[in-house]
Formats: C-alpha cells, sequence, structure tokens
C-alpha cells in the first residue's frame, strides 16, 4: 500500500513538471473576481488580453497600442476602445502615460460586480472558500458581496431560498397580476387553459395567409400563352413570378380586371417585341385603360380594348 502510494505521489510529481508556466496561481483572485464580475464579451476579452500582457510575461504594466488592443482582441479599434473606457470607470483597469495594468480586486468598484443570484448554500460555499485561503484579505472585494444590505434584510443572494424549498406564505397575491392584468383577466385570476388555447387558435387563424387570388393565376397563363409556352416552346417568359404577381394583385386591386391588364400588357409586347413586364403596365394601366377607370363585364373590357387601341394605334387582337 505504501509503494502504491509513493507511485501514485511520483505520478503527480510528474505530471506537475510538465505544466508550463502559468501566471494564474499567482492571481487566483483576480480570476475569481473576474468570474463574478458583470463584464461583456468586449471586456472581458480586453482584461484577458491585458493580462496576459502584463502578468503574462512578469511584469506589471504594458504600453498597448490601438492597433495592437486589436491584434491581440481581433475587435474594431472603437470597440476596444468603449471597452477600454468602461473597465476604467469600473476601476478594473488603470491608465497611465499609455501604459495598462489590472487593478487588484480590492480596489474595484462596486459597479463592476452584478447582484449576487445563485442559492443560498452558493453563497455559504463562497464565504467558506475566503476561510480556507492564507491571505484572506485580497478577498474583501468578495466579503462586500456577501454582506447584508444596509438596511439590516439580507441581501437578494444570501436571502434566495434552496431550490425547491420556497413556499410564498398564505394570503399572499401577485400585485402586477391583481393591478395591471385585473381588468383584462376579472380581477386577477388566470383563465383556464382551455380558453388560452381557444383564443391561440384565433389568433393564428387570424395570422394565416389569404388564399391566392386565381385571377393571378389566369393573367400569368395568359402571359405564358402569348409566347407559346409551354406548347411551341420550352422557355419560359416570365422571369420572376413572384414580381409579376405582386404587379398583378396590385393592378387587380385598383380595380382593373385582367382581360384589362392583359390589353395593355399585349400591346406593350407588341409594340417592343419582346417581353415586357407587369412593373410597366401598373405604371401606365390608368392612362390608357378607359381614362383610369375599369369596371367588370365584356362591355367595359371591349370599350377598354377600343380605348387602349384608339390611344396607342396599336390593334390587340
Amino acid at each position: 500500500m505504501g509503494q502504491g502510494s509513493r507511485k501514485g505521489t511520483r505520478n503527480q510529481i510528474e505530471v506537475r513538471e510538465n505544466i508550463h508556466y502559468s501566471f494564474v496561481p499567482n492571481h487566483r483572485e483576480t480570476m475569481q473576481a473576474l468570474a463574478r464580475a458583470d463584464l461583456t464579451g468586449h471586456e472581458y476579452r480586453v482584461v484577458i488580453a491585458l493580462m496576459n500582457q502584463t502578468n503574462g510575461y512578469l511584469r506589471e504594466e504594458d504600453a498597448i497600442t490601438g492597433t495592437f488592443w486589436q491584434a491581440l482582441t481581433f475587435l474594431r479599434r472603437q470597440s476596444v476602445h468603449k471597452a477600454l473606457r468602461r473597465l476604467i470607470d469600473k476601476g478594473i483597469i488603470a491608465k497611465s502615460d499609455g501604459r495598462y495594468r489590472v487593478k487588484p480586486p480590492n480596489e474595484w468598484h462596486e459597479n463592476a460586480f452584478g447582484q449576487p443570484e445563485a442559492c443560498k448554500r452558493a453563497t455559504h460555499l463562497a464565504a467558506e472558500f475566503i476561510e480556507k485561503e492564507k491571505e484572506p484579505q485580497h478577498y474583501r472585494w468578495l466579503k462586500n458581496l456577501l454582506k447584508p444590505s444596509p438596511t439590516g434584510d439580507a441581501s437578494a443572494a444570501t436571502n434566495r431560498p434552496l431550490q425547491g424549498t420556497h413556499r410564498p406564505p398564505q394570503g399572499t397575491h401577485r400585485p402586477l397580476q391583481g393591478a395591471l392584468l385585473g381588468g383584462a383577466i376579472g380581477g386577477g385570476r388566470r383563465k383556464p387553459k382551455e380558453s388560452l388555447k381557444k383564443e391561440r387558435k384565433i389568433v393564428s387563424r387570424r395570422k394565416r395567409r389569404a388564399p391566392p387570388d386565381p385571377r393571378v393565376k389566369e393573367v400569368l397563363d395568359a402571359m405564358q400563352a402569348e409566347f407559346g409556352f409551354p406548347d411551341k416552346t420550352d422557355i419560359d417568359p416570365i422571369p420572376n413570378y413572384g414580381s409579376e404577381g405582386q404587379h398583378i394583385k396590385r393592378m387587380l386591386a385598383r380595380g382593373f380586371t385582367p382581360m384589362a391588364i392583359l390589353a395593355v400588357w399585349r400591346g406593350k409586347v407588341k409594340q417592343r417585341h419582346e417581353f415586357v413586364s407587369m412593373h410597366w403596365v401598373n405604371q401606365d394601366i390608368g392612362k390608357e385603360v378607359a381614362g383610369g377607370k375599369a369596371v367588370s363585364g365584356p362591355e367595359s373590357i371591349e370599350a377598354a380594348k377600343r380605348d387602349y387601341e384608339r390611344r396607342t394605334g396599336i390593334y390587340t387582337g
């Protein structure tokens, strides 16, 4: 048994000798403070880069230019400057004559740390960590986080019960539920699940898209037939169905019939001897069809054709 323990000790020593130099063991309080700090992602990257340039090379501070900051963090220059400004305001980084250093956690400002959100048991474990440290004076910042509030009540973190043990006292109610939502849900009472499901179904029905207008397909089919697709050719003349369909919908919403739309479109095709987008028809149809007014019925369609032929001198057939 003793031989096995010596063998285990020998293996542990060999592993430790293979570990390269690291500055983390010499600055454990700084790493613990960073783990509890309320920082953004950019601020963390700047702090870690600075610790690598200072403590990583056994120096207290270092002169770092804006371009070198970008090389260390891969952040934009503006993002680096904003992160540095916030870190200096929080007391985490000190700057003097263009040289930067990470300050001890005891010198960090209160706004550098967020409000603890851990359970009561976790905060007790954090307090035990301080008692086990050889130099507890370096953890004054952690003691401040664990202190009760000035009013005498425990802080939000230390007063938080263990998960699964919280029971609200009898007779209590939720003020927001009764005051803000009381008029909408009947004096602060929640609606049953069945009624909520019915309301969700109604909302989902409202969000459904309207069925497609069959007249749009009628116009698109006529445009294809005008160029002999698919009977005489395999080349589809319509380059973009979505765009053409949107313009056709707009003209239909303005009151123009499919026949009136096709009459103007055929006239433009015969005039240019090539495919014409409905975009141009939508712009000119109000001027070329019955003075800009379109009504349904075969008589109005024939009138629209004759009016278009009279205006342009192009026979539409």
